[in-house]
């Protein structure tokens, strides 16, 4: 019995820990918000490249979250950030896979004293920013 409850404690856990983003995909993530105006906003400016980078460790994915009880903003209410991308769609993904999500397309509170939730309904999936001061 005692084996049956560590499993299914352990099963919950692994389910519901917090999954990092894939800081590898980095230039691709600025590229697709910025496309020729990268270099100049970001690439060229080493305090905007700093803070850029830093968010992706700070940003986090958890997956199986059924009904979130802390206080969350929706997913599903985020605007993406087409400013320097016209062709960059409205529509959200019915996933947001850790290793391909891009937390720069969507404006989100990134700046921010506490952490900080987005829920995403569709997929049952929390997004997690701490603060930029941990």
């Amino acid at each position: 019995m005692k084996l049956l409850i560590t499993a299914l404690f352990a099963s919950f856990f692994m389910n519901s820990q917090e999954i990092p983003l894939n800081s590898s995909n980095f230039n691709k993530y600025i590229n697709e918000v910025y496309l020729e105006q990268s270099e100049t906003i970001v690439f060229s400016n080493p305090v905007h490249l700093k803070n850029k980078k830093a968010l992706l460790k700070r940003v986090f994915i958890i997956n199986n979250v059924e009904r979130p009880s802390i206080k969350h903003d929706n997913f599903e209410n985020l605007h993406k950030i087409n400013t320097y991308n016209k062709k960059l769609g409205a529509s959200l993904p019915d996933y947001l896979e850790p290793s391909l999500f891009n937390p720069f397309l969507y404006k989100m509170d990134i700046y921010n004293d506490q952490t900080v939730f987005y829920y995403y309904s569709k997929s049952k999936q929390l997004i997690k920013i701490y603060p930029t001061k941990q």
